[in-house]
């Protein structure tokens, strides 16, 4: 069929999506149809900005699993994470966590994430050439979102491991039985950790977020009993939503900042011009860093599920169904970017769905655009000759989750 998602994971649809997106468009504009695949910016921006349509998409997830019971844990967890709740609960879980993510908050943050990234790049530089996501984009996120979250040094890496659990099984889209038990044990091992330290933190609060996110629990005006299906959205976070929410944290601000600093940086070595620009300062920043990441967007795919029979354009959407909105192709929609194909630090600004819309927009945007300003000149100015190891890049075998699994740079 002209619209199988499968073909994107696919030795040439991981190395380049967007062949695969221009083809679907050029085959609908001959009469095919993608059915409940969106990829047009326009129609993507609507559903994404619909309250009416649904984010609990846990249950189809994990649908095609025999022997649900096994994987409760699993389930619960999931559906306590914010970005897979509808409101009130989405409400509620989202206004305890977003006081930290206000544009003032961040800037605040902004001379602890350029201590961390200048001593974390001169570390890689200092080393020689290499794998940068093992040595600098990997841990580098994971040292500002854990600063931030107050986990102890000695235990990053544990979260890290769990977050990549969660990132293999929702971004394939289908759970199988390896990713999801896989991801069980892991949220098992979490839940475990978890109670520990949220204990040691009530007993001794931190300035951090996982402090603030305990003290709006305990005082909030309800006793937080949370869970899926219609808490007081003024309530404070249950137990498993404290946990899930915490991890959640770590996935989008470790896993996804990591892949979108690995995927501007093999954006940038590509182009050397471009990436000179960077280097000395001749681009406005922030506006480069709305183009890398329209341009590769470390989230691919999200979807959303029809509370009730409705139609899509044309397409019947029956309750319960999905829609699959296909962000990096949206991002690249003709309609809206003049040449979109084409990397262009100057480009106006254009909205990009990169951190999608409405309810559910990034709460970590402010997070990821700072890191992303202040990691790539620090690195290109450090290295200033840097570029690809190898042209062939190991992407992630995953449609939601967009990034390289390895990726060696010289200079």
């Amino acid at each position: 069929m002209s619209f199988e998602l499968a073909e994107l994971l696919t030795p040439a649809g991981l190395a380049d999506p967007y062949a695969v997106h221009a083809r679907w468009r050029a085959e609908r504009a001959t009469g095919a149809d993608p059915g409940r695949l969106l990829f047009d910016a326009e129609e993507v921006a609507a559903v994404l900005t619909d309250a009416t349509w649904s984010s609990d998409r846990v249950p189809s997830l994990l649908r095609p699993l025999e022997h649900r019971d096994r994987y409760a844990v699993l389930e619960e967890t999931l559906r306590s994470i914010t970005a897979f709740a509808d409101p009130p609960d989405h409400t509620r879980i989202r206004r305890v966590m977003a006081r930290t993510f206000t544009p003032r908050a961040v800037r605040a943050m902004a001379p602890a994430v350029t201590a961390i990234a200048e001593a974390e790049v001169g570390r890689f530089v200092a080393d020689g050439p290499g794998d940068v996501v093992a040595r600098l984009t990997y841990p580098l996120p994971a040292l500002v979102i854990s600063s931030l979250l107050g986990i102890p040094a000695a235990d990053r890496h544990r979260f890290g491991d769990w977050a990549l659990a969660i990132v293999y099984l929702v971004g394939a889209g289908r759970a199988d039985v390896a990713h999801a038990e896989r991801a069980r044990d892991a949220m098992a091992e979490m839940h475990e950790y978890l109670a520990a330290l949220v204990a040691r933190r009530r007993a001794d609060p931190g300035d951090d977020l996982l402090s603030s996110m305990i003290a709006s629990s305990d005082t909030d005006e309800s006793d937080g009993s949370g869970g899926a299906g219609g808490a007081d959205d003024r309530a404070g976070l249950s137990v498993v939503e404290l946990h899930a929410n915490a991890l959640f944290l770590m996935v989008a601000g470790h896993e996804t900042a990591t892949n979108q600093l690995s995927n501007a940086l093999i954006t940038l070595c590509r182009d050397p011009v471009e990436a000179a620009r960077v280097r000395d300062g001749s681009c406005d920043l922030d506006r480069a860093v709305e183009e890398l990441l329209r341009y590769e967007p470390a989230v691919q795919f999200t979807a959303r599920l029809a509370r009730d029979d409705r139609l899509v354009g044309t397409t019947p959407v029956a309750a319960g169904q999905s829609v699959v909105l296909a962000l990096g192709a949206a991002n690249r929609d003709p309609a809206r970017f003049v040449d979109p194909g084409r990397l262009d630090l100057d480009r106006e600004p254009a909205p990009n769905l990169t951190f999608a819309r409405g309810a559910h927009h990034c709460l970590g945007a402010a997070l990821a655009r700072l890191e992303l300003r202040t990691v790539l000149p620090t690195l290109l100015r450090a290295a200033p000759g840097i570029g690809l190891g190898d042209d062939e890049v190991a992407w992630q075998p995953t449609l939601d989750f967009r990034g390289p699994e390895k990726l060696d740079l010289t200079w």
